[in-house]
């Protein structure tokens, strides 16, 4: 047996003891990284589980607060024709179709309350304008020019009047 061969045999259970203890030593700081690793998870899921449970109490605050305005909103009082922006004033619609002459709008008088000029003309014109407590409409003329009258109406009152074409 030569030298080198006894050497060898000599340093294996050496070698082996010095490779178990650098596995063990690697395997130990794996282990605490590794534990680290789990502690830091641990710690960030415990956070977000408490910004979730915060976040669903918010959904349930705001889910309570809607539901309370839905209440309120049905307890308010819808719109009725005597609380409407066009209360007096006639209805805000395409109108009837009705033919207003020259002599139907002579008649008018600023200050006419909005049944007295439909007596008049014979029917409702046809809305153009709707703000609050105002409504303007429009009324075709009987000549086939084209012509028309606008009637301005404020607070169930005739306010304004203008025509154009009217025979």
């Amino acid at each position: 047996m030569s030298v080198h061969t006894s050497l060898r045999r000599a340093a294996q259970p050496l070698l082996a003891g010095v490779l178990i203890l650098t596995l063990t030593a690697c395997g130990s700081a794996a282990n605490e990284q590794g534990q680290s690793s789990l502690d830091s998870l641990q710690k960030r899921t415990a956070v977000l589980e408490q910004e979730l449970a915060m976040q669903k109490q918010q959904i349930t605050e705001l889910e309570q607060r809607i539901a309370a305005l839905q209440a309120e909103g049905s307890a308010a009082p819808q719109p009725s024709p005597a609380n409407s922006p066009s209360a007096g004033n006639g209805p805000a619609g395409q109108g009837d179709g009705v033919i207003i002459t020259f002599a139907q709008y002579q008649q008018l008088n600023i200050g006419m309350t909005y049944d007295e000029v439909k007596a008049i003309i014979g029917g409702d014109g046809q809305a153009l304008s709707e703000s609050e407590g105002m409504i303007v409409y429009t009324y075709t003329g009987a000549a086939d020019t084209g012509g028309n009258a606008v009637l301005t109406f404020s607070d169930g009152k005739l306010l304004n009047k203008a025509q154009s074409g009217l025979k």
